[in-house]
């Protein structure tokens, strides 16, 4: 997904676009020459090389507290300290953070929620009971990292200092899925 949304900005003209990935290959070759694209290597699990990196990106293109980036999507973000790094290191930086989430979180929450004809955005949230939290987990730990990504972000951000949503997608397949989805819907059809 992120691929498709970079190769669109693109498309589109006028977008400044700064990628920060982990290195791997499947990105490296697309954007190369682009100079609507700004790609940058860094590892959001150690908060110090994070906030290094952003202060290095921010100086040398311009952007400080006046000038915020207009928006920072991440596509990368599965565990808590992830988040905590990007929190720290863009805050007070952007004008609006969107993290994508997952429809998984639906599958660690309350099961009596999750019957419902409908589940809705307030249904996400953790059962009252450990062991219930614990089981639910070990099937689904996926969900388990997304949600606890969320709740950060519920539970330690100021709206006012670092805007966010949370963005809850449904499965994605494509030629970049390297979870074997496919095979196994087809499967089930």
């Amino acid at each position: 997904m992120g691929k498709s949304l970079v190769e669109t900005l693109i498309e589109k003209k006028g977008y400044k676009i700064f990628m920060i990935n982990r290195g791997k290959k499947y990105w490296n070759h697309t954007y190369k020459g682009s100079k609507e694209v700004h790609h940058y290597y860094g590892d959001r699990g150690c908060y110090i090389e994070m906030e290094k990196l952003i202060e290095y990106i921010s100086v040398k293109h311009g952007f400080d507290e006046d000038n915020k980036w207009d928006m920072v999507i991440d596509f990368s973000s599965f565990e808590r300290k992830e988040i905590k790094s990007i929190y720290r290191s863009l805050n007070k930086k952007c004008k609006m953070y969107v993290f994508i989430s997952s429809d998984s979180v639906y599958d660690v929450c309350d099961p009596k929620i999750r019957r419902e004809d409908f589940i809705k955005e307030i249904h996400s949230v953790w059962p009252e009971n450990d062991k219930m939290i614990e089981e639910l987990n070990e099937d689904e730990e996926y969900g388990n990292d997304k949600l606890m990504c969320e709740e950060y972000l519920l539970s330690h951000v100021d709206l006012n200092d670092f805007p966010y949503i949370c963005l809850w997608l449904p499965d994605v397949i494509g030629p970049y899925d390297r979870s074997g989805r496919f095979w196994a819907y087809m499967k089930w059809i």
